[in-house]
């Protein structure tokens, strides 16, 4: 299940890049504000790397905010785009919120599975 999510994960990023890049015309949206968009965007794409990557969390996690902000600093490159410090934090948030979420759904499977949730730590994730 371990490749599932890392598969999602990069499914999720590419998508994300995508979005974040056309012009604002070509951008999916939907009746949610923004700001909640990009959250659960993140959001999944921090979870979904988070259980990919077990061994890797914290990195994992690091470099998915990193490239929140080197997306939003591309924008200045896309025509009718902007970057926005606020657009940047909203993102990260999403990638902190969608570990914990992550964490919190290892730990699950974990007790479910009967392990300890110290020693799954560094277990692979749920299959």
């Amino acid at each position: 299940m371990t490749l599932l999510f890392r598969v999602g994960g990069w499914c999720c990023l590419a998508a994300i890049v995508v979005a974040t890049l056309v012009p604002g015309e070509l951008r999916p949206t939907t009746a949610a504000p923004a700001n909640l968009e990009r959250l659960v965007a993140f959001a999944t794409t921090g979870a979904l790397f988070w259980l990919g990557y077990p061994r890797h969390k914290v990195l994992v996690t690091i470099g998915l905010v990193l490239a929140a902000g080197v997306l939003e600093l591309a924008q200045l490159l896309a025509p009718m785009r902007h970057a926005r410090l606020e657009d940047f934090l909203v993102k990260s948030a999403g990638v902190v919120l969608g570990a914990l979420g992550g964490e919190v759904l290892h730990r699950v499977w974990a007790l479910g599975r009967g392990m300890h949730p110290r020693s799954a730590r560094t277990a692979q994730s749920p299959e």
